[in-house]
């Protein structure tokens, strides 16, 4: 993600995998303020859903005049898919990079925009005053009420989890599958609750080390969290590769950054390796882009590559084969 305020975080957990020898390992942690971060833009439906189970359900707990302010300003907040407002990372993002309570979220906010003051037009500063109080004064009422029935329904999901993960060594398996080191020691998964509930983004990297996955205890979802987890293992164990391959103008043409080429190519890859590697089902793992996703997938299956050098080239290779053949000004 490209925006204002933008920078990427993550938390503490409880380990789900251990071994008498030293490995690196997946963590998973529930935590207070990322879900309660989900529980505002649930409530206020800042991805504009026809449905939303979560506000149905807890929407009347938010004020309404915030909700619709949250919602009226959307499109500052939203993201999905690579996208995202221009506050998205200060409100979000930055906020998660490791674990913290209100206070000092609130307090973080108030730096942040005190910042941007005389930096940013004087109608955005103003909005984030509005926002940091809307986090300030429904907190209480979140945690009352709403945190005790949301807390056990994840710690119900996180016990599921933490099975599926038992036995399991998934960052050992990428690092041999690739022929790449991880780059981190560890995993950490920050569950939760109405991001699942209404399906909103999920895997959110907010740091090298820690994703928000939205979770629910059902079978089905425990099984999809588990293989998005993993799929997202991979990115970040190619992530010198994608880092790379945004930094080549050569690829980075108009008709890639407005087709999002680059994400669909990389995201592609990695759910290739991962069938390859985990011996997992294939699927069209990118729906929006299902034409895409298909054609990258079977240039994988006729190229193959492991190793920093040698993905890199693979991708770039495929890039630019898929520009041949689709951007109308290469024609």
């Amino acid at each position: 993600m490209r925006i204002f305020l933008l920078v990427t975080a993550f938390s503490l957990g409880m380990i789900i995998n251990r071994s008498t020898t030293p490995k690196k390992e997946v963590i998973a942690s529930i935590e207070v303020l990322p879900n309660y971060l989900w529980h505002i833009f649930a409530s206020s439906n800042i991805w504009d859903k026809d449905t939303s189970p979560y506000s149905d359900k807890y929407g009347h707990t938010v004020l309404q005049t915030d909700r619709e302010f949250i919602y009226n300003h959307r499109e500052l907040i939203a993201w999905a898919n690579g996208k995202s407002g221009d506050l998205t990372g200060g409100i979000f993002f930055y906020p998660l990079r490791e674990k913290i309570d209100i206070g000092e979220y609130i307090a973080l906010l108030n730096r942040l925009t005190d910042e941007m003051k005389g930096h940013v037009p004087d109608e955005l500063y103003r909005i984030c005053l509005d926002v940091t109080a809307i986090m300030g004064r429904n907190y209480r009422y979140f945690k009352d009420n709403v945190w005790p029935e949301i807390k056990p329904l994840l710690e119900d999901a996180k016990a599921k989890l933490e099975d599926k993960f038992e036995g399991h060594d998934p960052i050992s398996e990428w690092e041999k599958g690739l022929g790449l080191t991880y780059p981190e020691d560890k995993k950490e998964l920050v569950l939760s609750y109405a991001n699942q509930l209404d399906c909103l983004p999920s895997a959110n990297d907010i740091s090298p080390v820690r994703n928000n996955f939205g979770i629910t205890a059902d079978e089905s979802t425990i099984n999809y969290v588990y293989d998005l987890i993993i799929h997202e293992i991979g990115i970040f164990t190619i992530k010198p590769v994608i880092d790379s391959l945004y930094a080549n103008k050569e690829i980075n043409n108009q008709f890639n950054l407005d087709n999002n080429i680059i994400y669909i190519a990389f995201e592609t890859f990695i759910e290739k390796k991962k069938d390859d590697i985990f011996r997992t089902k294939p699927k069209i793992f990118l729906p929006q882009w299902a034409d895409q996703y298909k054609w990258f997938y079977e240039y994988y299956k006729q190229y193959d590559a492991a190793g920093a050098a040698g993905i890199d080239s693979l991708l770039k290779n495929a890039i630019t084969a898929f520009g041949v053949e689709f951007d109308p000004s290469l024609k």
